[in-house]
């Protein structure tokens, strides 16, 4: 039964298209460029931007999702108040070392890192508390240090007073960067 609509349908169509071989041959070969272009435009799409979302009951960011622009990052391009991503395995046993992590740049090559009585300065400036300590399991003064950012490093903050940042573990090489982070949703 099944065989016979199959076969009533087929030739319906070859008795639509008889002598029309070249417009057929011309749609078929549309719609397969039109897919293989699709594909090719999705995968390029793919290998230069990411999505990332935000995840967990405690945010390190005010931004929930973010366009992630993949491409080796130049530090001397990024300034204070761009948002980064990165892999780090420094971050265990807090953070799988797979995940995608997006910081806030905060301090560059030569700016000067304060910690003091569990308090952060960037250049002088009062930049946040150190709120992560008890669970962290350190006593107070345990980051206490002065230090200025070395050549081809950054320094990244979330945005959230928890966030677990380089308050805790230090500066990143730019080379662990893999890219530039847009927030598009708060």
């Amino acid at each position: 039964m099944i065989l016979t609509a199959v076969q009533s349908r087929w030739m319906k169509l070859v008795e639509a298209t008889r002598g029309k071989g070249h417009q057929v041959a011309w749609v078929i070969v549309g719609y397969f460029a039109a897919m293989l272009l699709g594909r090719a435009a999705f995968t390029t799409l793919t290998d230069h931007y990411q999505l990332a979302i935000e995840a967990g009951k405690n945010p390190s960011n005010n931004h929930y999702l973010f366009v992630l622009h993949k491409e080796s990052i130049d530090i001397h391009t990024l300034k204070p108040g761009d948002y980064v991503s990165f892999h780090s395995g420094r971050l265990e046993p807090y953070i799988s070392r797979d995940a995608v992590i997006t910081k806030q740049v905060r301090g560059l090559p030569g700016d000067e890192i304060r910690i003091a009585r569990d308090k952060l300065y960037i250049n002088g400036l009062f930049s946040g508390n150190l709120n992560l300590l008890t669970r962290l399991q350190k006593p107070s003064g345990a980051y206490d240090q002065t230090y200025r950012v070395p050549a081809n490093h950054i320094f990244v903050l979330g945005s959230h007073p928890r966030s677990y940042d380089s308050r805790y573990w230090g500066v990143l090489h730019v080379r662990e960067v893999f890219a530039r982070a847009t927030p598009i949703l708060f």
